[in-house]
């Protein structure tokens, strides 16, 4: 059975999420049938690895996939993969098929340096025959000389009014049923990430929690909106720490959502004048250091200790 992420993939470029800019410019690649070699950047979730299929679908139509080749590149993202599959692919004529062959390199950035200036060398000598769709998180993580190569395409966090719209449509096709507070939990924490909202989704329909919100927070380990409201009128260190672990003991979190949690604590306080510029910046310098550090703090109630002395 297919995940309901694989399912509601977008089959055509008319159902993928895209700002005026880039679906302009994509729309413009199919009635052209032609197009540079690319480079998607952006955050996970925000429809990269959707909008080059379905443009490329749209664009090959039968012959897909004798002109389409997928990889991603976090799983073959040696020098030796680049030589022989995609140096094959790049070099080899189809028979009776016009027009340019399509590589696909998802999580780019995953790539060495020296398999990247590899690909650099295979784009210049066989241009005439193929194009390229460099997919990445971190366009920083792109050498300049395959940057410079292609025209880039920037995809942002998906709006909450573009998630809402769609996972109506999902849940009715699917009949799942969800508390409209716990949706918007779910689109809340997911940060426009519309491909971990639908595996949230997927959970939930084999986790019923006996419909106590409650239970479904736990599920998902984060914590609930109270629970950072009245967080935010805690003064005292101990009370701090008392209440993490009461959070922590609720199953509220995990590496990724303590540091979000946080983040959102902070952002509060700072709209609300409880704290200076300078202290946001000097705290979330602390949360980026948690964050790429885990394995030096050990333990959640670490973390708490960590961060809790410039609270």
């Amino acid at each position: 059975m297919k995940t309901l992420v694989e399912k509601y993939r977008p089959n055509s470029i008319n159902e993928v999420f895209l700002d005026e800019k880039n679906m302009n410019c994509i729309q413009s690649f199919i009635d052209k049938q032609n197009f540079p070699s690319l480079l998607f950047y952006g955050p996970s979730g925000t429809g990269k690895t959707s909008t080059i299929i379905a443009m490329a679908k749209e664009i090959y139509k039968e012959k897909y996939n004798l002109m389409v080749l997928e990889l991603n590149a976090s799983d073959n993202r040696n020098i030796q993969v680049v030589r022989k599959i995609i140096k094959e692919f790049a070099s080899s004529k189809t028979l009776f098929n016009t027009g340019y062959k399509l590589i696909i390199l998802d999580e780019v950035d995953s790539m060495t340096n020296d398999a990247q200036f590899c690909l650099r060398r295979i784009m210049e000598t066989y241009c005439n025959n193929v194009r390229f769709c460099f997919i990445c998180n971190f366009i920083g993580k792109i050498i300049p000389a395959i940057q410079s190569r292609c025209s880039k395409f920037k995809f942002s966090n998906l709006e909450s009014t573009q998630i809402s719209s769609r996972l109506g449509e999902i849940m009715k096709e699917e009949a799942i049923s969800i508390e409209p507070n716990i949706l918007e939990m779910i689109i809340q924490y997911s940060n426009g990430d519309m491909r971990k909202i639908l595996n949230y989704i997927q959970l939930f329909r084999y986790h019923t929690c006996n419909k106590n919100p409650e239970n479904y927070y736990s599920l998902l380990r984060i914590p609930n909106n109270e629970y950072i409201r009245d967080f935010l009128e805690i003064k005292n260190r101990d009370e701090t720490y008392s209440y993490f672990m009461s959070g922590l003991e609720k199953g509220y979190y995990d590496t990724e959502i303590f540091t979000q949690s946080l983040y959102k604590i902070l952002v509060a306080r700072l709209n609300e004048d409880k704290i200076g510029e300078e202290y946001f910046i000097q705290y979330v310098e602390k949360l980026v250091f948690i964050d790429k550090n885990p394995k030096k703090i050990m333990n959640y109630s670490s973390y708490v200790d960590f961060f809790i002395i410039w609270l």
